[in-house]
């Protein structure tokens, strides 16, 4: 949470968030999309390959964007 903490936007892959149980795994990721909805995108691998969001942003940019 240090990250959110520092103002960074995070992008977290749906299957890195492990739990016992697939109600668990659920729950996580239902925390991620509302509760840090503003400063956390969950996401699936084919997504963030898909949108690019993986590319370095240029140095001049203050504001995360997604590229297309």
């Amino acid at each position: 949470m240090d990250a959110v903490d520092r103002g960074y936007l995070i992008v977290l892959m749906e299957y890195a968030v492990c739990s016992y149980s697939d109600d668990g795994h659920e729950a996580g990721l239902a925390i991620y999309r509302t509760r840090f909805a503003e400063h956390i995108s969950v996401v699936q691998a084919a997504d963030l390959v898909e949108r690019r969001m993986c590319r370095r942003l240029p140095a001049e940019s203050t504001t995360p964007t997604i590229r297309s």
